[in-house]
């Protein structure tokens, strides 16, 4: 029955009606209630980009938890904007949570970026390099929220949705596995996450923006995935659903989705696979 909805409207199994959103957000905000009660700690920290991630799960955890649980972190490096950095503050002022000394941060920031991107070994193609500071970036700001986190006795959330978690569109020991004590959203794909985000009223400029990291110059999510994440959920699903490429390429039914785009998504899925694993270890009964 699903995969025949698939083939005929892909995007219709990324909506969801008023009575479903009701259900996630209940189910989310338990979520975290329970997380905070089995782990005996007193409240939340959260890195706070300018982004819908962060955006979205910043107004669960508060709606969960209340705003004098929920302590908002900023972490600009010199590749973050000002209006990254404008939006995040106003969010934090709307939610009524606390922040950091940003400006602090990103005094210090940069300095120890570039001296941990030196000390390792530079890479000969310029994109694998780029690609290597921004992991250092991320993990660079995971140490700084695990430590404001440990002073105040707190959990990390993590803001990786399900489109970025199958794709393995995070880096271990930051963002992703490593690094993050829960994840709230990573049961919902990127596009349905922007309808969410618009039913519990984030503000449209935020869900709007363009998704980037901020990593380096120009840099943007759907650049680096090599397509829109309405086309690349379309792609994910099917693949979920145990669909033929040929299946999923003719249904969603788009110049700009071939065999070929599909084949690159499931395979990226497939070697992105050891990221979202736990540790492995060796049976030593």
């Amino acid at each position: 029955m699903v995969q025949e909805q698939y083939l005929n409207d892909p995007l219709s199994l990324l909506g969801m009606d008023v009575s479903e959103f009701e259900k996630i957000n209940s189910q989310i905000q338990e979520f975290y209630q329970e997380q905070l009660k089995t782990s005996s700690m007193d409240g939340y920290v959260i890195g706070l980009s300018g982004g819908i991630d962060s955006a979205l799960v910043a107004t669960l955890a508060v709606s969960a938890c209340g705003a004098d649980n929920v302590y908002g972190v900023i972490l600009p490096s010199k590749y973050s904007t000002e209006d990254d950095i404008d939006v995040a503050v106003e969010l934090a002022d709307k939610l009524g949570i606390g922040l950091n000394d940003y400006g602090k941060v990103q005094e210090l920031f940069n300095p120890i970026l570039d001296m941990l991107s030196s000390a390792g070994e530079v890479n000969s193609d310029p994109y694998t390099q780029k690609i290597k500071e921004g992991n250092i970036q991320a993990r660079m700001r995971m140490v700084l929220l695990r430590d404001i986190a440990k002073n105040r006795n707190s959990l990390v959330l993590g803001t990786t949705n399900m489109s970025e978690d199958i794709m393995g569109y995070f880096t271990i020991g930051g963002d992703g596995v490593g690094g993050i004590d829960n994840e709230g959203i990573s049961g919902m794909h990127k596009t349905t996450e922007k309808i969410f985000a618009q039913y519990l009223g984030v503000d449209s400029d935020i869900i709007n923006r363009t998704p980037t990291a901020g990593l380096w110059p120009g840099q943007t999510d759907e650049d680096e995935l090599g397509m829109t994440y309405e086309n690349l959920d379309q792609i994910l699903v099917g693949h979920q659903l145990w669909l033929t490429p040929d299946q999923i390429v003719g249904a969603i039914d788009r110049e700009e989705i071939g065999i070929s785009e599909v084949q690159k998504v499931i395979s990226h899925v497939e070697t992105n696979r050891y990221k979202r694993m736990s540790i492995p270890t060796p049976d030593l009964r």
